[in-house]
């Protein structure tokens, strides 16, 4: 199956950040152990981080029989701060408004902040970029179940989810913002 990467008009800054974010994920990588990457078509691995705004817990069960899509991103990295806003609005207000997307499915962002350091300026990201759901990923546990490529902004479409998890299914690309709003209404 053919990968499609974003294509952002920053691409030597976008160069020197995927070089930046690869080697902190070797590192983290090689502290955390071996993820045991999803690949597309396998079922999604129920996980649980932490609500940004409330501090509550935040499970990809907590959405069953929603299409989730994840928004990997961390403060500094430029191509988020394009991308972040755009599927915010673009995906999660648009099908919100729209009640679900064709088949009456609800559509979930939850922006997934992978940066522990300078929560100000995280702070900051969210709020210009209107985030809505935002979940903190600081152990690594998503990012680790769904990072195949090593840099952000990373896009993970879910569909079929449901409480047990056993039979839902997870497609995990790289996705130009016109494609995530595709998958978005399968």
């Amino acid at each position: 199956m053919t990968k499609n990467h974003t294509v952002i008009a920053f691409s030597g800054l976008r160069r020197a950040l995927s070089s930046l974010a690869i080697g902190a994920c070797l590192l983290l990588g090689q502290a955390l152990g071996q993820a045991q990457i999803a690949k597309v078509g396998q079922a999604a691995e129920d996980f649980e981080i932490t609500n940004r705004e409330t501090g509550e817990p935040l499970r990809l069960s907590d959405f069953e029989d929603h299409v989730i899509v994840l928004d990997f991103f961390a403060w500094w990295c430029g191509p988020c701060r394009a991308s972040s806003p755009i599927v915010e609005r673009d995906i999660y207000q648009y099908f919100k408004a729209q009640g679900g997307n064709v088949h009456g499915v609800p559509v979930t962002v939850i922006a997934v902040n992978i940066e522990s350091d300078s929560p100000d300026r995280t702070d900051q990201f969210v709020e210009e970029a209107g985030l809505e759901l935002v979940g903190d990923d600081f152990s690594g546990e998503v990012w680790n179940q769904f990072n195949e490529e090593g840099y952000i902004p990373l896009f993970v479409i879910i569909t079929g989810v449901n409480g047990n998890m056993s039979s839902g299914s997870c497609c995990i690309r790289k996705l130009d913002l016109r494609e995530v709003r595709h998958f978005a209404t399968l």
